[in-house]
């Protein structure tokens, strides 16, 4: 693993939700990275935050 300092958070590309090992019905673009956009883990947040095509799908699951 290389150390580059210290970062507030990671970026990573999500490609899909799996509750239960059945993949949820949400359009991989949901995920796409761009202004604002994206996926961000952050170690330091307690909440996770979903835009509403994915929101929606995870809760009726």
């Amino acid at each position: 693993m290389h150390c580059f300092g210290l970062l507030p958070h990671y970026n990573l590309n999500l490609q899909s939700i799996a509750v239960n090992g059945q993949l949820l019905p949400i359009d991989q673009d949901v995920f796409a990275t761009g202004n604002n956009r994206g996926t961000i883990v952050d170690s330091g947040t307690t909440l996770a935050y979903l835009v509403q095509e994915a929101y929606d799908p995870f809760l009726n699951a």
